[in-house]
């Protein structure tokens, strides 16, 4: 086995479990995969500690962790592979969207997308090498795969909002333009958490974007976007 995998199980088989049994992952996160109740501070707990016992890995080393994680049985599996990589930022740039595309194959439900998707990559990434990952996100959108549409409104969400270059408030909007008709919770909760985010760096661009599509739209993204550039909050 893998000594860098077997590290991570071993480190994940030593917590204990905390599953509420109230709680049913299929239902409030989207997932078929066997869920082991280990906690995200947990989870983060682990990705220092291997950060600080391989300091030094490989980007082929490291690929092949994550590959190994991501195909693994469990949500803790899936999930831990990002905050992993989120400790080797100089690794994480060299990130492609062909490992992306590879990851979202394996992953189901929003938390599982989001936790690849949400914060690990920043803005720089998809602006060093905008050509390629403006093609993939388009792609993405256009798939009839619900996760990677997903995918590619959430890999935009840190970006609009901790940059103010316009190209990723034209891709986010033509991304949004591609999914505003579809119904589904993880599109259309998608979209609303889009433009909100949009609104720190794009404030007009979303209101003149909201005037011109408001019947369009999902609701909710309506709503939320509107209270959020009245008020500053969600709701």
């Amino acid at each position: 086995m893998n000594p860098l995998l077997l590290f991570i199980q071993n480190k994940i088989n030593q917590i204990p479990q905390k599953q509420d049994p109230r709680s049913d992952p299929v239902r409030y996160m989207g997932t078929s995969h066997p869920f082991l109740g280990v906690s995200n501070p947990d989870k983060h707990k682990i990705s220092a500690d291997f950060k600080k016992r391989f300091p030094d890995i490989s980007f082929d080393d490291l690929m092949k962790l994550l590959n190994q994680l991501n195909e693994g049985q469990t949500f803790e599996d899936k999930t831990i592979g990002p905050m992993i990589l989120m400790r080797y930022k100089k690794l994480l740039m060299e990130i492609q969207p062909k490992h992306i595309d590879q990851w979202l194959e394996n992953l189901e439900g929003w938390c599982e997308i989001d936790t690849l998707c949400q914060s690990t990559f920043p803005p720089e990434l998809f602006l060093s090498n905008w050509t390629v990952w403006k093609k993939a996100l388009i792609k993405w959108s256009e798939e009839k795969s619900i996760s990677k549409w997903r995918a590619s409104l959430v890999l935009l969400c840190k970006a609009v909002g901790n940059s103010n270059d316009p190209r990723l408030k034209d891709l986010a909007l033509e991304n949004i333009d591609h999914l505003k008709s579809e119904k589904e919770i993880l599109i259309t909760k998608a979209i609303s958490w889009l433009l909100r985010n949009m609104t720190k760096n794009f404030k007009n661009d979303v209101k003149d974007y909201l005037e011109k599509n408001e019947d369009s739209l999902p609701k909710i993204a309506v709503r939320e976007t509107r209270k959020k550039l009245e008020t500053g909050k969600k709701t």
